[in-house]
């Protein structure tokens, strides 16, 4: 079988060297993500990147350098697929060569299809000898489209991301602990005498030679009863604190004794009303969850809001725009910062809703209900929004609803999102930018393709802000265009071959 696939990819790659189109990916926001699964292997996870989802990617190659701290020390690498991958992608493969690890993984249909973490699969290695210590770093990453266009993550960014790599150890001998030691029977090979710890103390009865009295261990301090001969009151161990009950004199709270340890944000989410506030936050470190709150969401300026995303982007912090009225959500915000990419925006975060648009109405499905969405702010926003909204009153819970953005140059209604469920009157949206939009309960046409990422939530604690689910540690990548040719081609080829693998299975069947 690895053979037909391989005379597959071959052919390919001669029918596709004159008209394969390259190009660069418009956002990235692709992450590479390596941990120690056991002793000898490192797990590989691929977060992907809008792109890769919007436009329906089916082959993928990545490239890891693996760099030997000593050079020969590594015996063999290879690399086993996840069970993931092996059920998506009917074509896969990779080779070891002079330190670089190449993986290849091609399907008929879509890779990825939502926005979350998806493992590839194990690196194993083993020692030439006893061990052997490498880094592992992402040297480049490319997929291709179901229209066989080309694109690649950025190399210059994906150089920061590296893990440390430990496989086998030398093993101690357990009668010697310390090997540069010959007789075990005396831990320390510097003393002659085992019996007197201190070579230098003829007298191992007393442990200070300077002393002549022993039973005063501080013969600078004619008092042995006081330990402290610079504090008159025994008492009190502290002479500069003159509460003793309160051991720590810089914390006025004697109830609370480490105030470090009972931080203003325990469990990593600041909630505010004011800029102030949200600053005060954002300077602490360990605050992963940002909230502002809000009659109808608005309230900052065009600087703070700049200020805000500025710091956030790139982050894995989170900030939340929220309007209430006595206490009861109407309508929330959220972005990320791995997805802000312009922070010069401004953004005004209220929004009407209707049951009637006399322009977007004709163009909706028969018998359908529909609630009409107009923003007031218009165009692009600094990133991907996830918004939620009470739609209790226009739709029942438990419906399904589809998402259409009005063009109004076109006077037509394009897919946005399906899958959309009421849950306690709320539904949750992405977009990313601002117009008008339409929740319906019917397609407005027969086959509607949708972009594969889908937003569902089906909990019931949408009018509490929580703390969002921390990631391993990634870097976030941009895009770029310094694809190799020989590597786009090899890519395109086997995304082809793919296809032509499993049309052929299918006949068969």
């Amino acid at each position: 079988m690895k053979r037909i696939k391989s005379l597959c990819i071959a052919l390919v790659l001669a029918l596709l060297v004159t008209y394969v189109p390259v190009s660069a990916a418009v956002q990235d926001d692709t992450m590479i993500k390596m941990q120690q699964k056991d002793t000898s292997q490192v797990e590989l996870a691929l977060y992907p990147n809008g792109d890769m989802i919007k436009n329906h990617s089916t082959t993928f190659r990545i490239q890891m350098r693996i760099t030997e701290a000593e050079s020969g020390s590594i015996g063999e690498i290879h690399f086993a697929f996840s069970e993931e991958i092996q059920n998506r992608c009917k074509i896969r493969e990779y080779f070891y060569e002079n330190g670089i690890l190449d993986i290849y993984f091609s399907s008929a249909g879509t890779v990825f299809e939502q926005a979350q973490d998806v493992v590839i699969g194990t690196i194993s290695g083993t020692p030439s000898g006893e061990m052997f210590r490498a880094s592992i770093a992402p040297e480049s990453i490319m997929f291709v489209d179901q229209s066989h266009q080309m694109k690649q993550v950025d190399e210059g960014v994906l150089q920061g991301i590296s893990y440390q790599w430990t496989v086998g150890e030398k093993v101690p001998d357990p009668d010697n602990p310390n090997p540069d030691n010959p007789n075990p029977d005396n831990p320390n090979p510097d003393n002659p005498n085992p019996d007197n710890p201190n070579p230098d103390n003829p007298n191992p009865d007393n442990p200070n030679p300077d002393n002549p009295n022993p039973d005063n261990p501080n013969p600078d301090n004619p008092n042995p009863d006081n330990p402290n001969p610079d504090n008159p009151n025994p008492d009190n161990p502290n002479p500069d604190n003159p509460n003793p009950d309160n051991p720590n004199p810089d914390n006025p709270n004697p109830d609370k004794p480490n105030p470090d340890e009972n931080p203003e944000y325990p469990d990593g989410v600041c909630t505010a009303s004011t800029y102030e506030e949200l600053e005060k936050g954002l300077a602490d470190s360990g605050v992963t969850s940002l909230i502002y709150k809000s009659k109808d969401g608005n309230g900052l300026t065009k600087e703070q809001q700049k200020t805000l995303f500025k710091s956030l982007k790139g982050t894995e912090r989170t900030l939340t725009i929220i309007a209430e009225e006595k206490g009861q959500l109407l309508y929330s915000w959220k972005f990320t910062g791995t997805g802000i990419t312009n922070i010069d925006t401004f953004i005004d975060f209220g929004f009407a809703k209707s049951k009637e648009n006399k322009d977007a109405g004709s163009l909706m499905a028969k018998g359908a209900e529909n609630l009409y969405l107009e923003f007031a702010h218009e165009g692009e926003l600094p990133g991907l929004a996830e918004i939620e909204l009470y739609a209790g009153d226009s739709f029942q819970d438990g419906q399904n609803l589809y998402l259409y953005y009005y063009n109004t140059k076109k006077n037509g209604v394009e897919p946005i999102q399906k899958s959309i469920k009421v849950v306690d009157g709320y539904v949750t949206i992405q977009i990313e930018h601002c117009s008008t939009y339409i929740l319906t309960t019917k397609l407005v046409r027969k086959d509607e393709q949708f972009p594969a990422v889908t937003v569902n939530k089906t909990d019931s604690t949408k009018k509490t802000p929580v703390k969002p689910t921390t990631k391993t540690t990634a870097k976030t990548a941009k895009t770029g265009d310094n694809t190799p040719v020989e590597g786009l081609l090899l890519l395109a080829g086997i995304s082809a071959a793919a296809m032509i693998l499993i049309g052929k299975s299918r006949k068969k069947i």
